[in-house]
């Protein structure tokens, strides 16, 4: 991540009205605020295309720790080759046993980030298997066609 966010002041904007001081005025310093006024759903309030710029230059991604299944940003993560590090619930598993998403919650976070840092091989094996999961299980043009 570069660090940059763009066309954001009318966000900033709010968040100053509402009490939030700015000293550094760059971007990292905007998503510390919005996530403090929003929590963590704070990435929805940014427009789509600024997500995919952050997912575009991520590493690795964290979806959904305490829900324990993923949402559509984790498949979004897979189908651009990134790791996805989420919780998913034991008695879901399943449900889909070729789901390429490394369970996570917040008890093993420092964990499972540390093991996907240290083990390249890993990293690379869940960018390969997230993309081809998406690709079976999600592709909109494959799945719904007159033949399935």
């Amino acid at each position: 991540m570069d660090g940059k966010i763009y066309d954001y002041e009318e966000e900033k904007k709010i968040l100053k009205q509402r009490g939030h001081k700015f000293t550094i005025n760059n971007d990292p310093e905007f998503c510390l605020h919005l996530y403090e006024e929003e929590g963590e759903n704070f990435v929805e309030k940014l427009p789509h295309h600024k997500v995919k710029d952050y997912l575009r230059n991520s590493d690795i991604v964290i979806d959904q720790l305490l829900m324990g299944w993923h949402g559509v940003f984790a498949l979004e993560a897979m189908a651009s080759g990134k790791p996805v590090l989420c919780y998913i619930r034991e008695d879901l598993k399943k449900y889909s046993p070729e789901l390429p998403i490394l369970s996570t919650s917040p008890e093993n976070i420092y964990g499972n980030l540390k093991l996907l840092i240290e083990k390249p091989n890993l990293r690379q094996e869940l960018r390969r298997k997230g993309r081809k999961y998406v690709e079976k299980y999600h592709d909109s043009k494959k799945n719904c066609s007159k033949d399935n």
